[in-house]
């Protein structure tokens, strides 16, 4: 029998949000993160499942998962990192472009390994 456990926003979402609620200034504390943490699990593939199943059908304004919905979330995800466009550099900016229309499948597939 799978323990139950509370509904959890993916990593990637709830820096977003600390980082778009907070007040100006975000501290971190740096924390090694091993290879084996990083790469897909059963734990992060029903985080993906969840958050998909609330942007298609629990959201107040659901969304269509298409490419369109991709860009906006890219978009929106380095204008919360930096807003001022102090910290990534054009280069790193241009590092993510790969992705740029790709995130949508990478949630339909239910897996966050890139």
């Amino acid at each position: 029998m799978s323990k139950a456990r509370p509904f959890l926003l993916p990593a990637t979402f709830t820096a977003l949000l600390t980082l778009g609620l907070g007040t100006g200034t975000a501290f971190a504390e740096y924390k090694p993160v091993s290879d084996e943490e990083l790469t897909m699990n059963r734990e992060l593939h029903e985080d993906v499942h969840q958050t998909l199943f609330f942007l298609q059908r629990a959201h107040y304004r659901p969304a269509t998962l298409d490419d369109s919905f991709s860009s906006s979330v890219l978009d929106t995800y380095l204008d919360l990192l930096d807003p001022n466009k102090l910290y990534f550099t054009a280069s790193d900016v241009q590092s993510f472009e790969p992705y740029r229309y790709k995130l949508d499948d990478i949630l339909k597939r239910r897996d966050a390994e890139v």
